[in-house]
């Protein structure tokens, strides 16, 4: 038998939806903040059963999600951000294929490096931020580190890992040579001493370590030395070199040196996976002289010395004066009385003190060679006079 038909089906209920949803809410997080979580997780209020889209700046889809019949969304991140600020939009496409508009911006700032350099503070400082000049920004970087030296004037200084080794910063900051619980005696520090930490992935590794200063310094007489506050001791660093680099045009002095994670210049001294390095260059300071505690070092320059042996005695008058020279150095001068050769004298000597001496900025050792010059001038200048009066 031919022709027959079926029994009809069940009525088939089609739903024609050409209408778009609204764009999804996002609720968290909110746009303008700062996080230091690279794979933070947002979330919001959309249509049930619409799936959920999140896309970064470059386009780039990084989260995706179902909303649920009830209660928000939330998709948390499964690809890690990169340190810096990053704008995401959200939109929802529901079940019948209509993606909805995208939401309001939301802006995150990612603050990711470990360094403890705030990412403000690393974007202000020098070159725009590239203040090692690598061509990328140091607030981008968890092996470089950036912060103005608050023993140093607050010129910014950088330190600068590598990309070898050792090269993970954990803490990176300044300190003057005066709290550390033992003072350096011979030496000083003209630019503070770094205190930085660093995480190795394997124990024993090496640092290769440079810091970028803000500008160009004189370092013929710089020695390198290390502190180790559990010990309290001070020792050399050797290998340390000094140079210059161009950054952004402008030429900074540079140090270099490398060290081994748990050897003798790792304040632990044990291979844990941690360095800790308190250290900075240094200066030779003057000889001390009758110096009180309070004041810098004292440097005797007797105006009423002759080659004469009667002369001798004035050397030790108790009506010497104190002339501080930028609290780095005193300069005693003695006043005892003195005949007209030796008021001519004198007058040069105050001009030596009131225009060369505050030129050399209240450095030690160039205020002992322009010293020593002085005397050398001065005697000579009395031995000319005294022969010419004794004619």
């Amino acid at each position: 038998m031919t022709g027959v038909s079926s029994n009809p089906s069940a009525i088939a209920k089609i739903i024609i939806d050409t209408t778009a949803p609204s764009a999804p809410v996002v609720t968290s997080p909110i746009t303008g903040t700062s996080t230091t979580n690279p794979t933070p997780t947002f979330a919001g209020n959309g249509e049930a059963g619409a799936k959920v889209t999140i896309k970064d700046e470059a386009n780039n889809v990084v989260c995706t999600t179902i909303v649920p019949s009830t209660g928000p969304w939330s998709c948390p991140f499964t690809v890690p951000q990169t340190e810096g600020k990053h704008t995401y939009l959200v939109y929802q496409t529901d079940l019948a294929g209509n993606s909805s508009a995208n939401s309001a911006p939301v802006i995150i700032t990612f603050d990711i490096d470990t360094d403890s350099a705030p990412l403000a503070m690393e974007n202000a400082g020098p070159n725009a931020g590239d203040s090692n000049g690598d061509g990328v920004l140091d607030s981008n970087q968890g092996n470089v580190a950036t912060k103005p030296d608050t023993a140093n004037g607050n010129l910014y200084a950088t330190l600068d890992l590598g990309t070898t080794g050792c090269n993970s910063i954990t803490n990176f900051d300044f300190t003057p040579e005066a709290p550390l619980a033992t003072q350096d005696a011979p030496y000083d520090y003209p630019i503070g001493l770094f205190i930085f930490k660093a995480k190795c992935a394997t124990p024993g590794e090496t640092l290769n370590i440079t810091f970028v200063l803000d500008k160009v310094y004189n370092t013929s007489n710089w020695l390198y030395r290390k502190y180790n506050s559990v010990t309290r001791v001070y020792t050399n660093l050797p290998g340390v070199t000094y140079g210059t680099r161009l950054v952004g045009g402008v030429a900074k002095t540079t140090i270099n040196f490398s060290v081994v994670e748990g050897g003798p210049y790792d304040e632990d001294g044990v291979a844990n996976g941690t360095f800790s390095d308190p250290s900075g260059p240094t200066i030779p300071v003057a000889t001390v002289v009758n110096s009180p505690a309070s004041a810098g070092p004292v440097i005797i320059i007797n105006t009423n010395q002759s080659s004469s042996s009667n002369s001798s005695s004035s050397s030790s008058s108790s009506s010497a004066q104190p002339v501080a020279v930028n609290n780095q150095a005193t300069v005693e001068k003695d006043t005892t009385t003195k005949n007209p050769i030796q008021k001519v004298v004198d007058q040069a000597f105050n001009q030596v003190i009131n225009t060369v001496l505050p030129r050399t900025g209240g450095d030690s050792g160039t205020l002992l060679v322009g010293i020593g010059l002085i005397v050398m001038g001065l005697s000579l200048a009395m031995s000319f006079l005294k022969k010419r009066e004794n004619n």
